[in-house]
């Protein structure tokens, strides 16, 4: 097979039994048959690895490389290592794509564009299956200058944190050592595409849907306390701002857009400390709600919002009220867990 026009694919794989098969039968059948497939397994304790190595002995396409358990970060990198073709994509093992993703994001990409965005569904899990689209608003090609002016809304919208709604060009991540940060385990796919964007001269917009993001149910939030959730949420917002004024586009427009992100943010942040699995005391609780009240008015998140709960939290970090802002989060937390039919009741009059 000739290498022109080739697309790596490449599937990070860790314990991921019950979806492999189908996020890669969703590969296969793509329309664009000029790909190849790169199998990660990092270290699956389930059977993923045979899965894997099953799939490879049936298609040719399909390559798999085991390793010990490194994370995403360096299951990608490890692929981007062994990847051959002139362009590259990249597919979580639990998730799938449109039939037509590989094709109509390659026939942007040799409009002489160096990335390649379009837009995906959120497929969020529970007892009632929930898709939500995320769909750009705009659709062309565009200079790296102009598509800067758009960051903040697409950054807002989603759409420009992960891998998976791209196609990129294997020689610029090559010629200039982009890869992903294995240090961290917070927004090293947003670096990675900043890295990225830094050395691209064009961006093609697309804005069908044609990637699917499967949540089995649960947000990482929700899943249990992350440690040090807000400094690694500031060290990101730094980094783009930093990325931002680089390029010469932190206008008002992104840098609202920006603490739209940093308001939401800094509001999960503040559900984190009391998540029900937090180790924390109600002192170190309100040392850091303190912290997140200073940062909030230093980098200028007070604003107006429609929604009543962002209101309140406002009202409360503008008034810096401390005791406030500790209540608010406590009651909401408590009443995650109370038991029905209390768990009804409480939330009716918490409203």
């Amino acid at each position: 097979m000739s290498r022109n026009n080739v697309v790596s694919i490449i599937v990070p794989v860790y314990n991921a039994e019950k979806d492999l098969r189908y996020c890669v039968q969703s590969i296969l059948q793509q329309s664009y048959k000029q790909i190849d497939v790169i199998l990660v397994n990092d270290g699956s304790t389930d059977t993923s690895g045979e899965i894997c190595n099953e799939l490879a002995a049936k298609h040719s396409q399909i390559s798999v490389i085991h390793q010990q358990n490194k994370g995403p970060s360096s299951a990608r990198n490890t692929g981007i290592s062994m990847a051959s073709g002139q362009f590259i994509q990249f597919v979580d093992a639990d998730d799938y794509i449109h039939p037509t993703m590989t094709e109509k994001l390659v026939e942007c990409a040799l409009l002489d564009t160096d990335l390649v965005l379009c837009g995906y569904h959120a497929q969020l899990g529970g007892k009632k299956q929930v898709t939500i689209p995320h769909v750009p608003e705009m659709e062309w090609k565009f200079s790296k200058s102009a598509f800067l002016q758009h960051f903040g809304v697409l950054y807002r919208k989603i759409l420009l944190p992960s891998p998976c709604n791209k196609l990129y060009v294997l020689s610029i991540i090559h010629e200039h050592a982009i890869r992903f940060d294995e240090t961290i385990s917070m927004g090293e796919d947003l670096l990675f595409n900043l890295d990225y964007l830094q050395v691209c001269s064009s961006v093609y917009i697309l804005a069908d849907p044609l990637y699917t993001y499967v949540s089995h149910g649960n947000t990482s939030l929700s899943r249990g306390y992350i440690d040090e959730f807000y400094s690694k949420q500031q060290f990101l917002q730094e980094r783009i701002r930093e990325f931002l004024k680089r390029q010469e586009k932190y206008t008002t427009e992104n840098r609202l857009e920006l603490n739209t992100v940093m308001t939401a943010t800094s509001i999960n942040a503040c559900s984190n400390l009391f998540h029900r699995h937090s180790p924390l005391s109600k002192q170190e609780r309100k040392k850091q709600l303190r912290v997140i009240m200073k940062e909030s008015v230093d980098h200028g998140i007070i604003q107006d919002d429609q929604a009543w709960k962002v209101k309140i939290f406002l009202y409360l970090v503008k008034n810096q009220s401390l005791n406030g802002l500790y209540y608010l989060f406590f009651i909401k937390e408590l009443t995650r867990y109370l038991p029905s039919p209390f768990h009804t009741l409480f939330r009716m009059v918490a409203k």
